[in-house]
């Protein structure tokens, strides 16, 4: 439906991108060409979307919050 790289050189910042919702998009905007910033609450679901995201060859910076 999109093309490939519509979203090359953008920065798309993701709240609650460890699981759900938040999660989808973020794998959908990588695969889209964006670089990434999710923020979680929880480390361990972060950690699995982040490698999953990185595994396309994208950049994705991880921000915890408390």
């Amino acid at each position: 439906m999109f093309e490939k790289n519509i979203l090359k050189n953008k920065v798309i910042l993701v709240t609650g991108g460890g699981s759900g919702l938040g999660k989808s998009m973020a794998i959908r905007f990588a695969d889209l060409g964006a670089s990434l910033v999710i923020a979680s609450r929880r480390k361990d679901v972060i950690a699995d979307t982040t490698s999953l995201i990185r595994k396309t060859s994208k950049e994705c910076l991880v921000k915890l919050m408390f």
